[in-house]
């Protein structure tokens, strides 16, 4: 089974913005995941006739996840910028991943 591959431990976050003129803080809240995590590789950046966005590294995963999450690996933090629900089941999820850099 893919699963078994999935030998990493990431977090998966969710950012909540305050509304216009609140005065609350921004809140994150995250949920722990089991993924494979690699390396992006130059042919990754030109597939199927369309340019991916700069990524770092690709997350494979069966957690819900999604372009407005942030990932958390390796004490390192991850926006999420492009996401692929291979064949539509909701378990063998890609995401390609960009380090923030702060």
């Amino acid at each position: 089974m893919i699963e078994d591959y999935y030998t990493e431990t990431v977090k998966i976050i969710t950012v909540t913005e305050p509304g216009d003129h609140s005065t609350s803080a921004r809140t994150e809240s995250c949920s722990t995941a089991t993924a494979a995590v690699n390396p992006v590789s130059g042919r990754d950046y030109f597939a199927q006739g369309q340019n991916f966005p700069h990524a770092d590294y690709k997350l494979f995963t069966a957690a819900t996840i999604t372009e407005s999450n942030q990932v958390t690996w390796d004490s390192k933090r991850f926006d999420v910028v492009f996401v692929k629900d291979t064949l539509n089941k909701g378990h063998h999820n890609l995401a390609y991943l960009k380090r923030v850099i702060k």
